[in-house]
């Protein structure tokens, strides 16, 4: 039980890294869009990629824990 409540503290702790890095993408995406750097349609693409990769990247880390869990359950 030990083990396993350290591993969700972890896998949250990725989880939040990863949602760290969307929120600081979309913002550097949003000041490009401001200073004309890129289109309002770029910007829109950009922003759907990013959650995209967010997405499965959280996927994976939640794919990862359930295999782990199951790992520290056999034995």
């Amino acid at each position: 039980a030990e083990q396993q409540a350290g591993l969700a503290a972890k896998a949250e702790e990725f989880r939040v890294a990863v949602r760290g890095t969307r929120r600081e993408s979309n913002e550097l995406l949003k000041e490009l869009n401001d200073g004309k750097d890129i289109t309002d349609d770029e910007l829109k693409k950009a922003l759907e990629r990013v959650q995209k990769e967010t997405d499965l990247a959280i996927a994976k880390i939640d794919e990862i824990q359930a295999a782990k869990e199951k790992d520290v359950m056999s034995v």
